[in-house]
């Protein structure tokens, strides 16, 4: 039987080099957050940076890094660098790293046994 996808610690920004490893937790003056960016920060959420692409994100401290996130902007990137960019509150992310991709993907593991499950009882 194949292994249930799950998720792996990787930049919500989709870039190709995000992997766990060069996921890192900042601070905000290390990073120099605007304050405008730094006020829709919740206090208890935690400051991430990928360090292959520089994004820049919040995100609870009881999560994976890079799931769930809220995009502040990005950090030493190839067009500013040593300075950070915001990036607009609707900015778009990798959708495996939202909840919703894994609450369908559950879904539709859970229907999947449950087909099987009936067509086992057929048989019998």
């Amino acid at each position: 039987m194949p292994r249930r996808k799950t998720y792996e610690p990787h930049c919500p920004e989709g870039c190709a080099g995000g992997k766990a490893g060069i996921l890192h937790r900042v601070i905000a003056e290390n990073v120099k957050v605007t304050p405008e960016v730094l006020s829709c920060k919740r206090p208890s959420n935690l400051i991430y940076r990928c360090s292959y692409c520089g994004f820049v994100w919040f995100q609870r401290n009881s999560s994976y890094p890079g799931y769930d996130p809220i995009p502040a902007g990005f950090y030493d990137d190839f067009r500013n660098p040593g300075a950070f960019s915001p990036v607009p509150e609707d900015y778009r992310i990798r959708e495996e790293n939202r909840p919703i991709y894994w609450n369908k993907k559950r879904e539709q593991y859970r229907k999947r046994r449950e087909q099987l499950k009936k067509k086992r009882l057929k048989r019998r």
